[in-house]
């Protein structure tokens, strides 16, 4: 499974955090999380799925955004930070990300357990952008794919299929949740909260019997400052790690580990989380998701 990392600024006049901090220089910064061992307070490591979902190695490709100046600065690599092929990668990181300061940014580093059906390749990598919104996820359902996306695919909107053009299960589910969605700025969080899990119970429905569906994910309205963060698993296994931290002073951080010692980790448990109005709230999912069992 992939390694994420997602801040945005909590107040109005907005406090920005240096990207350096989040990418390579805290002490479980994302780059860190790909390839030391896992940090992960409250999980239970010897437990065979939770390493699973979570393994220390995660090096098939890197991918950033962040607002500088109101402009959205992005780049992406099918090579790790951290790999021993991706010194060039590195290099222009550094240059690209030095004294840079954001009041947003997510950033991944790819796992890809699918090489056999999709090698690594830079336009799979995210965060993925459509108009003004970005996402980034962690898990999935490649391995059945074909016959998932049959059924998918009738509720993405033509527009969105035919201008994003998706092709691995994140794609797929990016274009699925924007379509699902729609024009969200003006709802309040708890109906945001209600479309997901309407968008999660359709999706249930459509996997085959007797397999899962991890969904851990950040989808982000740039343009409105509205941002969404899942973590739940259709099945009764744990999904992949995912923390906030919504004590730090700047804003609030999202991440696959806690990038620090600090107060105020805690980890998404099976939850919903909204950040609207600079105001973060967070919903028992699974009080509205209703799913087959596996």
């Amino acid at each position: 499974m992939c390694r994420i990392v997602f801040f945005v600024s909590k107040e109005k006049q907005k406090k920005n955090i240096r990207v350096e901090y989040l990418i390579s220089d805290a002490v479980h910064s994302l780059s860190k999380q790909s390839y030391k061992p896992p940090y992960l307070p409250g999980l239970d490591l010897n437990k065979q799925e939770v390493y699973a979902r979570n393994p220390q190695k995660n090096l098939d490709g890197f991918g950033v955004v962040y607002k500088k100046k109101d402009k959205m600065i992005s780049y992406k690599s099918k090579y790790a930070l951290v790999d021993r092929r991706s010194w060039k990668t590195r290099e222009i990181v550094a240059k690209k990300i030095s004294g840079v300061r954001s009041d947003f940014m997510m950033a991944v580093i790819r796992n890809n357990n699918f090489k056999h059906i999709h090698g690594n390749n830079q336009k799979h990598v995210s965060p993925y952008n459509y108009g003004s919104y970005y996402f980034i996820h962690n898990g999935g359902f490649n391995f059945y794919l074909k016959s998932i996306k049959k059924k998918l695919i009738p509720f993405i909107k033509p527009k969105i299929l035919k201008d994003y053009k998706p092709v691995i299960d994140s794609q797929y589910l990016f274009c699925y949740l924007i379509s699902e969605l729609g024009d969200f700025k003006d709802y309040t969080p708890k109906f945001i909260c209600g479309k997901i899990s309407k968008s999660i119970s359709k999706l249930d429905k459509m996997r085959p019997t007797g397999y899962g569906i991890s969904l851990v994910f950040i989808l982000s309205d740039v343009e409105n400052d509205i941002h969404i963060a899942l973590r739940y698993r259709i099945c009764k296994e744990s999904p992949p790690a995912l923390y906030y931290n919504a004590d730090f002073r700047k804003g609030y951080i999202l991440a696959s580990e806690p990038i620090n010692h600090q107060e105020g980790w805690k980890l998404l448990d099976n939850n919903l989380l909204i950040i609207k109005n600079k105001k973060c709230r967070i919903y028992d999912i699974n009080k509205t998701i209703q799913c087959k069992p596996t």
